[in-house]
């Protein structure tokens, strides 16, 4: 979860957050409007962005849509489901890069201790790409209407992102 470094950071997603709450779906906020709001330039402080865009989707029920070179706006509900499709893509993107990189480690030349840790990363990465898979399998399937999901199959995908949660926390290297 993302924490404010500063009183400043945390006062400007307030800002923006309590702009943005109550906006009407649609509504286009500029790139100088919210350099204005959040007293800096966006281009330099997206993360106030990105973290008063998560307050929206956790409190409010709303999200923040990039707007090429002009700015943001609130996306309309029926646009949710598209932009969360779109983060899925480039998260799966991300996925595979990850591997490419791991495979691409050179094994021979790391100590016991770092290949390890290289191995157990690669096996939570293979387990994704599986679980990952199954998920589009299972959609796939819904999709065309040939299975219908019940609520053991709701069960089984709910502890599947819970482990996988897990196992993502087990990963992030200790601070």
């Amino acid at each position: 979860m993302y924490s404010p470094s500063s009183a400043a950071t945390i006062e400007a997603v307030r800002k923006l957050y309590e702009t943005t709450c109550d906006a009407a779906y649609g509504t286009l906020f500029k790139y100088a409007a919210l350099d204005e709001i959040i007293g800096r330039p966006v281009q330099t402080a997206r993360h106030i962005v990105y973290a008063a865009s998560r307050e929206l989707e956790t409190k409010a029920q709303r999200t923040l849509q990039n707007v090429l070179r002009i700015g943001y706006r609130i996306a309309q509900p029926a646009e949710h489901e598209a932009l969360a499709a779109q983060q899925h893509t480039k998260a799966r993107r991300r996925l595979a890069h990850a591997s490419r990189v791991i495979r691409a480690t050179n094994r021979p030349l790391l100590r016991p201790e770092e290949l390890r840790r290289l191995e157990k990363f690669e096996a939570a990465l293979v387990w994704h790409e599986q679980a990952l898979s199954q998920l589009d399998r299972r959609t796939a399937l819904l999709e065309s209407g040939q299975v219908h999901l019940d609520q053991t199959v709701t069960a089984r995908l709910e502890e599947m992102a819970r482990r996988m949660e897990s196992l993502e926390k087990s990963l992030r290297p200790e601070v």
